[in-house]
Parts: C-alpha cells; sequence; structure tokens
C-alpha cells in the first residue's frame, strides 16, 4: 500500500460534515474530526474527506471491485471466443490484439487500485453503478497519452489556450490559490498550476481512478503503459495501441505544490474565501445540482478580488428538469445577482476526445468565460427580476416590509429570523427540525414567502 500522504496545507481544511476547523477539532495528524466524530481516508497518499467519512471508502471499494470483476468476466468470454472452431484467422488476430489490449487495462487500472489501500469487494448493497468511474476512461489517455510528436495533442493545448486568453485579457498576473472542482485526470489544473507557479493548487474530483493516476502521474512522476482500445472498426486504422502516460517534466516543489483531493463539492472540506482562482472545467452542467448552486459555492469559496473561470458545454444531463437546464444568458444573470461581475466570455467549437486512433469527431460548443468577485461585493438587483435574495438563496435576505398575514408556527418562525444576516438557505436549516428528514425546507421557505410574505 501507498501511504504517503500529499497533505494539503491546513489552513485550506475544515471538517466536510460539521464545518469544525484545525483549530476547532480538526485533527490532520489522525485524519479525524474530534467535533463531530468523522473519520477520514486517503488513498495512495490523497487526502480524501467526505462527509460520510469511512463509508465513502467502503463504496468505493464495493464499486470498483464490481467494476474489476465485470472487466473480468468480459475478458474471460473474450477469450473464450477466441477458441471458437468458427473463427477465420483474421477474427483470430483481432481477438488477440483485443484480449492484450483489456488485459493491460485490467492489469494496470487494477494493480493501482489494490495498492492504493483498498479493500476491493463485490458488495452490490453498498456500490453505485460501476460506469460512473468507468466512462471517464479516455480522459487519462487524452491528458497524459495521446501525445503528438512527444507534445500536447491539440484539445489540451487549445483547453489551455481558451483559459489563458481570459487570464491575460483581465490582467491576472498572480494566483496564489487555485481551485479546480472537477479536475479529471488533472492535465489543465496542472497547466493551470504551472502557468501561475502558484504557492497551491487544489484538484477536487470523485472519480479515484482518476484521482490515483493525476497524483501518481504529476507528483510520483510514475509513468504507465496503458492501451488505448476503440470500440468500433475503422478502415486502416488499428483496434487498439499500447500508449504512455508520461508525467509532466518540472521541478519537485512545483509538483509538490499541486494536490489532488477526493471530495464531494457539496459537502466540500475547504474554507471560505480561500481561493484566488476557482476554475470549473466541464463541469457547470453535471455538478449534480442546479446551477445556482454551483454559483453560491463559488462565491463562498473565493477570496475577495478572486476570479471564476468556467469551461465547456451545456450538455445536462437527461434526468435533470427543463426547468432548470438553463441557457447562456439565464446563467449571466444569475452571477450578476450574486453579486459578482461577468467580465467576458467565449464561445469555441472544439474537437473532444479524439484518439489518434479515431477517424471519427465529436464536437462541442465550449462556453468559456471569467467573473470577478468584488472587494466589497453587493447583490445586484435586475429590473423585471424577483430580489437577488429570493432567487440567489444563499443570499442575506432584505430587511422589507412583509405582507400582515395569520399567525402560524412556520410563518412566524421564518419571520423571527429574517435579520438582513440571515438566508434562505440559513432560515430553512433552523426550521428543519420541525419537519421530516424528507422535507425540501429550502422550497418550503421559498413558497412561504411566495404566497404569504413578499409584498
Amino acid at each position: 500500500m501507498k501511504s504517503n500522504l500529499h497533505a494539503i496545507p491546513s489552513h485550506f481544511l475544515i471538517c466536510p460534515k460539521c464545518g469544525a476547523t484545525p483549530s476547532t477539532g480538526l485533527d490532520l495528524n489522525t485524519n479525524q474530526c474530534n467535533s463531530c466524530g468523522t473519520q477520514f481516508f486517503d488513498l495512495s497518499g490523497i487526502p480524501c474527506w467526505f462527509a460520510n467519512g469511512i463509508e465513502q471508502k467502503s463504496i468505493w471499494e464495493s464499486t470498483l471491485g464490481i467494476m474489476l470483476a465485470q472487466w473480468q468476466e468480459n475478458l474471460e468470454g473474450q477469450k473464450k471466443d477466441y477458441y471458437r472452431k468458427d473463427l477465420i484467422p483474421p477474427v483470430r488476430e483481432r481477438m488477440q490484439h483485443l484480449i492484450e489490449a483489456n488485459e493491460n487495462i485490467y492489469a494496470t487500472v487494477g494493480n493501482e487500485l489494490t495498492t492504493s489501500g483498498l479493500n476491493l469487494n463485490t458488495d452490490r448493497d453498498n456500490a453505485m453503478d460501476p460506469t460512473i468511474f468507468a466512462d471517464y476512461f479516455d480522459l487519462l489517455l487524452r491528458d497524459w497519452g495521446w501525445q503528438e510528436n512527444k507534445d500536447d495533442p491539440p484539445e489540451n493545448k487549445d483547453a489551455l489556450a481558451r483559459v489563458i486568453s481570459l487570464i491575460e485579457n483581465n490582467d491576472i498576473n498572480k494566483a496564489s490559490s487555485i481551485l479546480v472542482l472537477g479536475s479529471g485526470a488533472g492535465k489543465l489544473s496542472w497547466d493551470i498550476h504551472q502557468y501561475f507557479n502558484s504557492d497551491a493548487t487544489i484538484a477536487i474530483d470523485y472519480n479515484p481512478i482518476l484521482l490515483l493516476f493525476s497524483k501518481r502521474i504529476i507528483v510520483d512522476q510514475s509513468s504507465f503503459k496503458l492501451a488505448d482500445l476503440r470500440a468500433y472498426p475503422q478502415k486502416d486504422k488499428s483496434l487498439a495501441e499500447i500508449v504512455e502516460l508520461a508525467p509532466p517534466k518540472a521541478e519537485k516543489e512545483l509538483r509538490e505544490t499541486w494536490y489532488a483531493l477526493g471530495a464531494d463539492v457539496w459537502d466540500i472540506p475547504l474554507a471560505p474565501e480561500s481561493f484566488d482562482l476557482i476554475v470549473t472545467p466541464w463541469f457547470i452542467d453535471v455538478n449534480g445540482r442546479d446551477v445556482r448552486e454551483l454559483i453560491a459555492l463559488v462565491d463562498t469559496l473565493l477570496k475577495p478580488g478572486g476570479h471564476w473561470i468556467n469551461t465547456g458545454p451545456l450538455l445536462y444531463m437527461d434526468r435533470v428538469p427543463y426547468s432548470v437546464r438553463y441557457n447562456f444568458d439565464e446563467i449571466k444573470s444569475f452571477i450578476e445577482l450574486s453579486g459578482l461581475v461577468f467580465s467576458e466570455e467565449r464561445i469555441d467549437q472544439v474537437c473532444y476526445l479524439k484518439s489518434p486512433l479515431d477517424k471519427r469527431m465529436r464536437q462541442e460548443e465550449v462556453w468559456t468565460f471569467i467573473a470577478k468577485k468584488p472587494q466589497a461585493k453587493k447583490s445586484k438587483a435586475i429590473k423585471g427580476f424577483p430580489p437577488p435574495w429570493f432567487v440567489m438563496t444563499y443570499l442575506p435576505v432584505e430587511n422589507i416590509q412583509l405582507r400582515d398575514t395569520q399567525s402560524h408556527p412556520v410563518i412566524d418562525k421564518i419571520k423571527e429570523n429574517i435579520d438582513g444576516k440571515r438566508s434562505i438557505n440559513d432560515i430553512a436549516k433552523i426550521i428543519e427540525t420541525d419537519f421530516d428528514p424528507g422535507c425540501d425546507c429550502v422550497d418550503l421557505v421559498i413558497s412561504i414567502f411566495d404566497e404569504f410574505l413578499l409584498p
């Protein structure tokens, strides 16, 4: 087990469950919060700080164990097919190539997982859908393997260029602390870290495979031989090739100030107003929550004067209601209501995840923008819109003249807690003890304001 902890500087960290800091019960030596009792863990030296603590490790162990078992089952099926009597020699040769590629993937990924500190198992009662991790496998190949003449492929270069163009246009010369939400395989977070020579860049992701390989490649300077396997036949193109995932060339001091962090952004273990720059690459549309909640999170974590750069498409998942599949202008309005200043944007048609083995090409519309948190931030009303605090529910509820209404315990409790400082989210937390655990108290407070309290 590789357990040399690559510890994040303590001033960034809080308990994701109770909010305790190193001075109020968070014990970084034991990886535990003494305030609420949550025990955290590490993965090959990567801090993994989740509100459910060690239970998250158990979920990963089951999910990844099932994933490897499925890979092994598929591999055995391919080997069985290889010995069929009706195969012509070219088919058998292709199957041999396929089997060798899958054996490589199984061995390379399996070795990293089994030596990371995880005790893999196949407990389906404790597992998620394994495809949540396996579906992003190509990010590793693109970030670290698909090189052209020992140089970055155009996709990586162009991704960095889009971000750097906004940085330069907005005269951002320094970013001592950088946070990347949904860092994937780590290349863009590393490139930005290197560009600024940052004191600390924290790259957060939920996917343990991407976390493991990004840390091993960037910080540990490990290289890997990994198969790039294509799903469909193409004329004059190989089915699979072994490519090298090569580490970046950089001084140890710079590599050691890039930190991988396993975490859920919605229970984020990071202190408010800690970052000069926050980057959300290909994340705004797949973050699992309403985009307004992401804006609130970014606003909370940014230092006054800090910047937010988003880059990626708006490809909402099918399960997302149409009412919250916000378009470009709607998101810009939310940013304006929050008090952040939207500075610049660009739209690019880009090639996405195109392997050197691919003739097919997927194109996406990528929206890259930059917004700034003013030193003295104030929410901004927009004519014809509801009040900012009513739309962006993390903002303080203004002291306004409310409608007269009949006394009711819930309504009275809400009115009592309007003090110009508490938000709808804060008030919802106060009243939630009066309701069943499944109640959406934020939505309830919004409804009460709408039906009974707003003029």
